[in-house]
């Protein structure tokens, strides 16, 4: 009985890394990580109002919206995450050159991220570094004039979800509409449904 007790110990401590973990475990984050990766330069885009029109509209400093917009995204899926025990990451200087890779395709008005120009080792590197299961791209922000059936505006958000194979698992938008371009507090309101909506899809993939 003591020779075979022995055996056991002998075998797990050869089983054991030596900071004692087990040498085929690995260090996975107790909350998974989305990389955030926000709109490109003039993605933020109307077929009736120029950037410097809708910066003014939202009390916005002409130049910036796009960076707005992006923080303003970036907090209602940060919020989104953290109630699905997941949580979001924003892209590094690392991550930079991966970016400067994407590529986006036009279907009609709507915009969708490509991933084919970006080099595989370089993306599962990114998202290693930051111990991130799936990466989320903003394609689009559009604002679109409506005559019919109501004298109006669409504004549709577009957003790709990708694993750590670059394979694009889901894709999504979320449309609302308003007689005008509103406010920066009613923007805010509907990228907290559009949040939830992308990150409740990304949370039943994980079931």
């Amino acid at each position: 009985m003591k020779k075979y007790t022995l055996a056991l110990l002998m075998l797990a401590t050869a089983l054991t890394a030596p900071d004692g973990r087990a040498e085929n475990e690995k260090t996975i984050p107790s909350v998974r990580r989305i990389l955030f990766v926000g709109l490109k330069d003039c993605y933020l885009s109307s077929d009736y109002y120029t950037g410097d029109q809708i910066a003014e509209t939202f009390d916005v400093a002409p130049g910036t919206m796009d960076e707005v917009v992006n923080s303003e995204f970036y907090g209602a899926f940060s919020e989104a995450a953290g109630k699905r025990s997941l949580s979001l990451t924003a892209c590094d200087d690392a991550a930079q050159e991966m970016i400067s890779d994407l590529q986006y395709d036009y279907d009609g008005d709507v915009l969708y991220s490509n991933l084919s120009e970006i080099d595989e080792n370089l993306y599962r590197s990114v998202l290693e570094q930051a111990q991130a299961e799936y990466m989320l791209v903003i394609d689009q922000y559009y604002i679109k004039k409506e005559i019919y059936p109501y004298d109006n505006f669409a504004h549709t958000f577009h957003y790709s979800v990708y694993d750590t194979s670059k394979n694009k698992i889901y894709d999504g938008h979320y449309r609302f509409t308003a007689f005008d371009l509103g406010t920066l507090s009613m923007l805010q309101k509907q990228m907290r449904k559009a949040a939830d909506k992308c990150i409740r899809n990304i949370g039943d993939m994980r079931k």
